[in-house]
């Protein structure tokens, strides 16, 4: 990836669906650019693991929460 294309140091990036495939990618690519990534998966593991791999190769650029679903009734 070029990095030199864009700075996003001092935003947020909220990726819903991070735990895995394109939603993943998507906030790894971000986070390398200098986002702080908000990290959504309905499972905490998931997101605890993702958190970390994002961590470990940028430092602190990443937040989770767990996302909850509801149903209307």
């Amino acid at each position: 990836m070029v990095s030199g294309l864009f700075d996003l140091t001092g935003k947020v990036a909220i990726v819903t669906g991070s735990s895995r495939g394109i939603g993943k990618a998507s906030a790894e690519a971000l986070a390398s650019h200098g986002a702080k990534v908000v990290i959504s998966s309905r499972k905490q593991d998931a997101c605890d693991e993702v958190a970390a791999e994002i961590n470990a190769r940028h430092g602190e650029r990443w937040q989770w929460r767990r996302a909850s679903r509801t149903r209307k009734r």
